[in-house]
């Protein structure tokens, strides 16, 4: 799988040329070698971030997501899940452009924040 995410990427910037794109990515593609590269080559990158709880919170309900039901310990929260993965990221996720903290702004406000930090 990350080997095809990161083949479409390095196609999808191949196919820019002048264009803009806002371009949403799992939280895995960044730091899968050389991609973080090639997302800076493509443009500005925002780093949309929030505390583990309220991302458990808005992940518990939605589609599986292979890296949350993997752990060494089947007594895991989700939760804690969630912060080991970040924990292991975020030296790459900081590297962003911009950073926002989502965790008490709605769709519509992180929506103008992103607005604000690539105008």
């Amino acid at each position: 799988f990350r080997q095809l995410e990161s083949e479409l990427l390095r196609e999808i910037q191949k196919s820019l040329s002048e264009q803009s794109i806002v371009l949403s990515t799992g939280g895995g593609l960044p730091i899968t070698a050389g991609n973080f590269e090639v997302l800076e080559s493509i443009g500005h990158i925002v780093y949309l971030k929030a505390n583990p709880e309220i991302l458990a919170k808005r992940v518990q309900d939605g589609p599986a997501r292979p890296m949350l039901n993997q752990t060494d310990n089947p007594s895991d929260t989700l939760t804690t899940r969630i912060e080991t993965l970040i924990t292991l990221r975020e030296p790459v996720y900081k590297r962003a452009n911009d950073i926002i903290d989502t965790t008490r702004h709605t769709i519509e406000e992180v929506s103008r924040l992103i607005l604000t930090c690539i105008a």
